[in-house]
């Protein structure tokens, strides 16, 4: 109950302050191997996919030091768009290049 309040409390934080960025950023190396990508712009939100370093992303708003991105993934043929918040300590920006 804690957590989902306090989770509920920095969702409603961070959508008053979150500012449109529209963007491209690559996935920075880590010494996970991997970039969470989460369900909200905080720690406290679920682990929904992991992406590899090197993975251009769009950057579609800014919450503080966390970015909504989107991405095109396609794994055994399957296509899908992958979406969710990631920390900005983990993409580095770059210019677009058609689709991200």
């Amino acid at each position: 109950m804690k957590r989902t309040l306090i989770a509920a409390v920095a969702m409603t934080a961070a959508t008053a302050a979150q500012a449109d960025n529209d963007g491209c950023a690559v996935i920075k190396p880590n010494s996970d191997g991997w970039a969470a990508v989460r369900s909200g712009p905080s720690t406290e939100f679920s682990l929904t996919r992991k992406l590899l370093p090197g993975r251009t992303v769009y950057l579609e708003r800014t919450a503080g030091n966390w970015h909504y991105i989107s991405t095109i993934v396609t794994k055994h043929g399957t296509t899908e768009e992958v979406t969710g918040w990631m920390h900005g300590s983990l993409l580095r920006s770059v210019e677009c290049k058609g689709d991200c």
